[in-house]
């Protein structure tokens, strides 16, 4: 069952989003992707041992990522389920702990065993999750309320003085180095 605040959140699998894209609004939005064996892969990554709380669980799975969509949600949430890491945060951050941690392929779902790559991530993203959309015209400011009130602990943005966000941007910097801005480089993380 959703939280009072989140009435307005449609709970779609991933799969069906994945098979008809124009079953998603093509207008401006937040979307939070809610995962099978998310606390077995924040597990993994020691997620817990940092005093984070726990995500919001739904229908068994758990809220990992919360997104905002300027202009059409449509857009962005195709982006990740293709596992575009050029401009996918989500998909970034799931390559990068399963490459430093194996968090996936120890979450014991549906295709955990088979990650290796992009279009592996983006199979296994349809096979455990559910897409949560909600329109809105002002997506930002929904995204830093959602953030402000619930853990998705794979957003960085908002929270880079959380000990689990620092960890999560050494693994990715370490994943994409190629991707990281010189200024960036110079950044180091405890």
């Amino acid at each position: 069952m959703l939280p009072p605040h989140l009435s307005n959140l449609k709970l779609i699998p991933a799969r069906e989003l994945s098979a008809n894209i124009g079953s998603a609004p093509g207008e401006p939005g937040v979307y939070l992707f809610f995962l099978a064996g998310g606390m077995e892969l924040l597990g993994a990554t020691s997620y817990f041992e940092t005093g984070s709380p726990r995500p919001l669980t739904v229908h068994g799975r758990q809220h990992l990522y919360t997104g905002a969509a300027l202009h059409s949600l449509r857009h962005r949430v195709y982006a990740n389920l293709r596992a575009d890491v050029t401009s996918s945060s989500l998909c970034r951050s799931l390559l990068a702990i399963e490459r430093a941690r194996r968090a996936i392929s120890k979450s014991c779902t549906p295709g955990c065993k088979q990650v290796r790559g992009e279009q592996s991530i983006a199979a296994w993203l349809c096979k455990n999750a559910v897409v949560g959309i909600e329109e809105t015209r002002d997506p930002y400011n929904r995204e830093r309320e959602l953030l402000a009130q619930l853990a998705s602990p794979l957003n960085i943005v908002h929270r880079r003085d959380r000990p689990y966000a620092r960890a999560l941007s050494a693994w990715r910097c370490a994943a994409f180095p190629a991707d990281i801005p010189e200024s960036a480089r110079r950044v180091r993380y405890r």
